[in-house]
C-alpha cells in the first residue's frame, strides 16, 4: 500500500511539473503571437517567427528531458520499493522454513503414550 501511495505522489509531482511547463510555454507563445501580430514590417515579422519557432523547439526538447528524467526517477523508486518488499517477504519465508526444518521434540503426553 505504501508503494502505491508513493507511486501516486510521484505521478502527481510529474503532472504538476508538466502543467507548470505547459503554462509557461503557453504564456511565451501568446507573447510571441502578439509580437508577430504587432510587427510593422517583414523583417520584424521574420524575426518574431524565428524566435517563436526557436522557443517551440527548445520547449519540446525541455519536455522530453523532463519526462525522461521523471520516468527514470519513478522507475528507480518503484524498483527500490519492490526490492524492499521482496527482501521482507523472503526473510519471512526463510524464518518459516527454518522453523519447519527444526526437529520436533515429543510432547510429554506423546512420550507417556509411547511408553
Amino acid at each position: 500500500m505504501r508503494a502505491y501511495r508513493d507511486f501516486l505522489a510521484s505521478v502527481e509531482s510529474m503532472m504538476t511539473d508538466w502543467l507548470r511547463r505547459q503554462r509557461a510555454a503557453f504564456d511565451a507563445s501568446n507573447r510571441s503571437v502578439r509580437k508577430i501580430c504587432d510587427s510593422r514590417n517583414i523583417i520584424d515579422l521574420a524575426q518574431a517567427q524565428a524566435e517563436w519557432i526557436s522557443d517551440c523547439l527548445e520547449w519540446t526538447a525541455s519536455h522530453f528531458r523532463a519526462v525522461g528524467n521523471d520516468a527514470a526517477a519513478l522507475t528507480w523508486k518503484a524498483t527500490e520499493q519492490f526490492g524492499e518488499a521482496a527482501r521482507e517477504g523472503s526473510s519471512v519465508l526463510r524464518q518459516q522454513s527454518e522453523a519447519l526444518s527444526q526437529p520436533r521434540t515429543p510432547a510429554p503426553l506423546e512420550r507417556a503414550a509411547a511408553e
